[in-house]
């Protein structure tokens, strides 16, 4: 009796984990296509260009994955490594957008994450503004 609740316990747990993968991936779906229409949007792209974009984005966060699960190297070898990566990926994308475009779309990376910052920074933890 104990040996099938624990497998009924474990089958729901299992079921509730893949539920929020799923969602998870209709969520990050949702805010790929969000961020496709921006970019085409605010920087005047092609759809071809935004793919190129999103193909170059998508291995470079494999990358930095993989780098990641590697537990044979040091922190400052990771470190490394993750400078390496952008390095590649910034001149993957200048190469695929130009120079023009491809400083636009990293002024356009940079003030999407000033603003992140600036609202985090408004809203400390410590209650203060509460």
């Amino acid at each position: 009796m104990k040996k099938n609740i624990s497998l009924l316990l474990l089958a729901l747990i299992c079921m509730t984990a893949l539920q929020a993968q799923e969602s998870m991936a209709e969520q990050q779906a949702r805010l790929d296509s969000s961020q496709r229409v921006l970019m085409k949007d605010s920087l005047q792209m092609t759809d071809a260009q935004v793919d190129t974009v999103f193909a170059i984005r998508n291995r470079h966060w494999e990358a930095i994955a993989a780098v990641r699960a590697n537990s044979t190297i040091t922190v400052a070898q990771q470190q490394e490594q993750f400078e390496m990566l952008k390095q590649e990926t910034y001149a993957a994308m200048r190469t695929a957008l130009g120079t023009t475009l491809f400083d636009r779309y990293t002024q356009l990376i940079s003030s999407r994450a000033q603003r992140r910052n600036n609202a985090n920074a408004a809203a400390p933890l410590t209650g203060a503004n509460n």
